[in-house]
């Protein structure tokens, strides 16, 4: 036999049977509900937009400080070698011209060189240029007449790693 199920009160059938599911309520939406946060949403957006597109113009500004750093370490291996030290005091110096010539008037660079160069250099340098470079870019002929074997003083600063903080840290009034 099976068993039977309890009798239920009518009072409480009719209880049971009007009884309904729970209501949830919609969704809450994620686009915003008044047009406030649209135009909040609308400014952060184009300031997102000049920022990028100033952090272009800018990448591409400073193309040639890249590729004046990147051209250093053959400088530097040349600096290094005795027998090619006066080419290349030379070819940094020349660099650093091309590099200042980027950013500054022909006119005011182009003519530069010795005492009034490394002068201009030291003057377009935030805290100025290292002492190695100064000196190297302003008798550097005297100090290292060609085919001298006599190496950089050792308490003497890297004059390739001095150049490379000239070019990323030099500074262009507006």
């Amino acid at each position: 036999m099976e068993p039977q199920a309890p009798q239920i009160d009518p009072l409480t059938a009719m209880a049971l049977r009007s009884l309904k599911d729970i209501a949830t309520p919609e969704p809450v939406p994620w686009t915003p509900q008044t047009w406030g946060w649209a135009l909040v949403a609308a400014i952060i957006a184009i300031a997102l937009a000049i920022a990028l597109l100033m952090w272009i113009k800018r990448y591409h500004a400073a193309a040639y400080r890249r590729e004046a750093i990147a051209q250093l370490p053959a400088i530097g291996a040349k600096i290094h070698d005795p027998l090619t030290r006066l080419d290349g005091i030379h070819d940094l110096s020349a660099l650093l011209k091309r590099v200042a010539l980027a950013e500054y008037s022909r006119d005011h660079v182009a003519s530069l060189s010795g005492p009034d160069w490394a002068k201009f250099l030291n003057d377009h340098s935030i805290g100025g240029i290292e002492p190695v470079l100064y000196h190297l870019l302003d008798d550097a002929e005297y100090r290292y007449p060609n085919g001298t074997d006599r190496p950089l003083p050792d308490d003497m600063a890297d004059p390739v790693d001095a150049a490379r903080k000239w070019i990323e840290r030099h500074h262009v009034s507006a």
